[in-house]
């Protein structure tokens, strides 16, 4: 990524706690908040509307759950970054996130500079997947 171009983020969590620390990790890594979403149908429609290169969803959302959500989207474009967040470890709801296609998953409790960096290398890693 160029030093021109920012990172551009999409935030799709309902608490909006969460949302604000998710926003304040997005600044730390210089990257753009290009939409944020309560619920997981604001976030497929906002997805489709704006493209951001990663999107951060919670796994439990009103409207339409994360990971119908994350199905949704991979519809849409199945090379779109997704990191999924949870506040907890159900083994299950994680499984069926990386068989949709989840980029990663992160645990809301995970400390907020390792959060960061989760972010950072899911980034890098999905850029290097899908390059040529």
């Amino acid at each position: 990524m160029s030093e021109i171009e920012k990172l551009r983020m999409m935030i799709a969590e309902d608490e909006n706690h969460i949302r604000m620390m998710l926003k304040s990790i997005a600044g730390e890594l210089d990257a753009e908040v290009v939409a944020e979403a309560s619920n997981g149908r604001e976030a497929v429609d906002l997805f489709r509307l704006l493209k951001p290169q990663v999107t951060l969803m919670d796994i439990n959302m009103p409207v339409l759950s994360g990971l119908d959500a994350l199905e949704k989207i991979k519809e849409t474009n199945p090379n779109a970054c997704v990191i999924m967040l949870t506040s907890v470890a159900d083994l299950e709801s994680v499984r069926r996130a990386v068989k949709l296609g989840a980029s990663n998953y992160i645990l809301k409790g995970t400390p907020v500079d390792e959060m960061g960096q989760m972010i950072s290398e899911t980034w890098s890693e999905h850029q290097n997947a899908f390059e040529g």
